[in-house]
């Protein structure tokens, strides 16, 4: 028996960035061409990060290391971290020498820097000269680009707890590049007047963030019996190079609809009650079933629950279409036992309609 399947493993195309952080690296080309795939956003709000106790352990001289803390406002977690900065893809950029300038937490703006170690910084520039020629980092760049394995880092603490997202918005930018799309964006505009600070002392626009989401891989699977005469044209049609592919544009219009059908955000009018019903998604491409997976270790909370992704595709929440049947979400559930390892099994949840 024949069957089509599609898999899409949705990935996150850069760091979680605060409006704030946002609206400044925007005029930078090299975010330009970072994001020239992304075609999927959220506009979400979660507690402020922000690095603490920051200071270089100079034990080894010729090898330092920069130590830290990463809290989260209302919070007493905290996670532990070193980066050895004159290793890997940093090695020669700091090999003779680096500076450091510190953008303060807004609720300590006038805060001064003095002698190590520092505290309350939202993000800072690692720079090798006057030129300011080097590396930016916030909180979340850091762990987006430590759980990315780009370069050697070493973080100790709960990491998930660190990256939970409430979701208000999703929106689509297929016509036009993201950051075009976002410019005097009217929900965003709107979710910033109106969204209360999570925490007393924080502004809307640190708080305020946006996800931007590429697909990183989308496998189509061909599935026949021994006797399908589907079968022999389809290995054909590898031999030949011509295997038939759903439009990415198609997947990402699919998406956009299946993401609000699922987690219905406040700030969305049309929440697609017929999905997968729609003239311009997957459902014209007869699929049998399609996934939609995250592959970040972040959580996306919404208002009946919360969606977790994960490197690990077995270990990641994904949604869910059958032919004929509605969007589900399929979820991992961790069980925490006393050794700390992880029972981990599947179950599905359909998404309610909206009330």
């Amino acid at each position: 028996m024949y069957s089509k399947r599609l898999f899409n493993k949705l990935k996150l195309s850069f760091s979680p960035l605060s409006n704030y952080d946002y609206s400044l690296l925007t005029s930078q080309t090299s975010l330009t061409d970072i994001l020239a795939e992304s075609h999927i956003y959220m506009i979400v709000q979660r507690p402020c990060l922000t690095f603490e106790e920051l200071y270089i352990d100079p034990t080894i001289e010729e090898d330092p290391i920069l130590r830290f803390k990463i809290c989260k406002k209302g919070s007493a977690e905290f996670l532990e971290c070193s980066f050895p900065y004159r290793r890997g893809m940093f090695k020669e950029l700091f090999k003779e020498k680096m500076g450091m300038l510190f953008t303060p937490d807004y609720e300590f703006l006038h805060h001064k820097f003095s002698d190590p170690p520092y505290y309350h910084i939202a993000n800072f520039l690692m720079f090798a000269d006057e030129n300011g020629y080097g590396s930016w980092f916030s909180p979340e760049k850091f762990l987006f680009e430590r759980w990315n394995d780009l370069y050697e880092s070493e973080v100790k603490g709960d990491v998930p707890a660190f990256l939970k997202y409430k979701v208000h918005y999703i929106g689509k930018a297929t016509e036009e590049h993201v950051i075009k799309r976002l410019t005097g964006h009217e929900h965003l505009q709107d979710i910033l007047s109106v969204e209360f600070p999570l925490h007393y002392g924080s502004l809307p626009t640190d708080e305020i963030a946006i996800l931007f989401y590429e697909f990183s891989d989308n496998i189509h699977l061909a599935m026949f019996g021994a006797d399908d005469e589907m079968g022999d044209v389809l290995i054909q049609q590898m031999i030949d190079g011509n295997l038939p592919m759903v439009p990415k544009k198609r997947i990402y219009l699919d998406a956009e609809k299946a993401l609000i059908n699922a987690l219905k955000p406040r700030h969305n009018k049309l929440f697609y009650k017929s999905y997968p019903q729609s003239k311009d998604g997957l459902k014209q491409d007869a699929l049998d079933a399609y996934t939609y997976t995250f592959f970040d270790p972040i959580t996306l909370v919404y208002n009946e629950g919360e969606i977790t992704g994960s490197e690990h595709f077995i270990e990641a929440d994904m949604l869910l279409v059958k032919k004929g049947e509605p969007l589900a979400i399929l979820k991992y559930e961790r069980e925490h036992t006393q050794a700390g390892a992880d029972e981990k099994k599947r179950t599905a949840k359909r998404a309610k309609p909206k009330k």
